[in-house]
């Protein structure tokens, strides 16, 4: 269950970077993947814009990263 849901702000760009290419790491093993490849899609750039956009929320639950939307 989700704890919390909170706008990411640029303290979190290193764990939400992380947590991305722990996606895509994954991703890359699924057997249908949208093809994300990080440092290509997503970037840290691009992250960094959504983050001061206030575009990207972090779903936290038991202190850790479950999610970003």
């Amino acid at each position: 269950m989700i704890d919390s849901l909170i706008y990411a702000t640029l303290e979190d760009l290193p764990r939400v970077c992380r947590f991305y290419k722990a996606v895509c790491d994954k991703q890359a093993r699924d057997r249908y993947t949208p093809c994300w490849l990080f440092g290509i899609y997503p970037d840290e750039e691009e992250l960094r814009e959504h983050i001061r956009r206030r575009e990207l929320l972090l779903a936290l639950e038991g202190g850790g990263l479950a999610a970003a939307i």
